[in-house]
């Protein structure tokens, strides 16, 4: 079988680099089928001739018809695709009854993915070569666009269209695009923000690029300082700028840039120098965005990361009285008029919002934990060495 279409000849790579049944089955179709195929549905689907073209990107412009089942369906589905003007391509396809409808984005290492569901909601998550998702469903799409890596690597960016079913991603569509189409692909402008940003950073290594960043980083937080219209592109460049100052930090105490350096940046937070008031400043943008934001918050982490200690000195206290040990930290908690004086919890995700939440208003935190004391343990906390035992 050999496809021609811009639309569909990736389909034959990727189903040739993933585990079988991730790309649906199919067959191109050149003449209609003299008897139906077992088990449908099936969707038939069309490409017409430069319609998923790296520049043109029309995609969604052909039929597609589902709900295939006997030999009828498929010869008035036939019918009606053979109809189309400058028609190129037919493939009949297993359908995928999906619960989730993903568009993502992928450029290198960074994937960003727009999900929408069933019932009308829709929420955003990403991914690149330092940070890992928690959720299931994050882990198993980023192990397919591992598995792409030799497709994916033959250019700059691309488009990919997968369904969420039987506890699993389906992959529809892949195939490359420019980026000054993003924008009529997304639903925001997130996605062009998100790779025109990306690529903005990658040019601030040298000290000029790095005074020109310090200085977009100051021009956005005193945007913020009085009321502005809320925008999606807002929350990643927030998150970029705060990791401006992550690498700033690490280039400083020349750390390599992961878990345990980041809870160090964060545990800086609590001190009276650099960079603890920017730290404070972009994390309190993130608590206003997440008021504002549609998108459902991610569970990120970093890879490889063991027991993270975040905070200053020793600390003394009672667990259940004035110290929480929790499997997961209750974000609503963290804003409560008397706080925890330290959390300890079992959650790894250190880059989730109850974890930032904390370091934002300065609640000492220790992640990681296999085991949780109990009740009225009484605790000496030492950050600085990163321990803590019994009293």
């Amino acid at each position: 079988m050999l496809l021609v279409s811009e639309k569909f000849k990736y389909l034959l790579s990727a189903r040739d680099l993933l585990e079988p049944g991730i790309v649906p089955d199919f067959k191109l179709l050149s003449q209609l089928p003299d008897q139906a195929p077992e088990e449908g549905p099936y969707i038939m689907r069309s490409a017409l001739k430069d319609e998923a073209g790296e520049e043109k990107m029309l995609s969604g412009k052909s039929l597609s018809l589902h709900g295939l089942m006997t030999l009828t369906d498929i010869q008035t589905a036939w019918d009606k695709i053979k109809s189309q003007p400058q028609l190129q391509e037919i493939i009949l396809q297993r359908e995928i009854i999906w619960e989730k409808h993903a568009t993502v984005l992928v450029e290198a290492d960074f994937f960003l993915a727009e999900v929408k569901t069933t019932s009308g909601g829709r929420y955003s998550f990403y991914g690149n070569s330092l940070v890992k998702n928690v959720a299931l469903e994050d882990k198993l799409l980023a192990e397919i666009l591992k598995s792409l890596h030799p497709l994916l690597s033959k250019s700059g960016l691309w488009l990919l269209e997968l369904g969420w079913a039987q506890g699993r991603w389906f992959l529809f569509q892949i195939h490359p695009m420019l980026q000054s189409l993003l924008q009529s692909i997304f639903s925001s402008d997130l996605a062009y923000q998100l790779v025109s940003s990306r690529q903005r950073f990658g040019r601030t290594q040298d000290f000029l690029g790095l005074l020109k960043m310090e200085w977009n980083a100051y021009k956005f937080r005193s945007r913020f300082n009085s009321p502005v219209a809320f925008c999606a592109s807002a929350v990643f460049m927030n998150w970029e700028y705060l990791f401006h100052y992550f690498r700033l930090f690490c280039m400083i105490h020349r750390l390599l840039p992961n878990g345990q350096s980041f809870s160090q940046f964060l545990s800086s937070r609590y001190d009276s120098a650099w960079p603890s008031s920017l730290i404070k400043k972009h994390l309190q943008l993130l608590r206003i965005f997440r008021e504002e934001e549609e998108f459902l918050p991610q569970q990120l982490g970093f890879k490889d990361q063991p027991i993270v200690y975040i905070g200053k000195g020793k600390l003394e206290g009672v667990v259940g009285e004035d110290i929480l040990a929790v499997a997961e930290i209750p974000l609503a908690q963290i804003y409560e008029t008397l706080p925890p004086r330290a959390i300890l919890t079992k959650e790894v995700t250190l880059l989730s919002h109850p974890v930032l939440a904390c370091a934002e208003v300065g609640i000492p935190l220790v992640l990681g934990m296999s085991e949780l004391p109990a009740n009225g343990a009484k605790i000496i906390l030492d950050f600085d060495s990163k321990n803590f035992r019994l009293k």
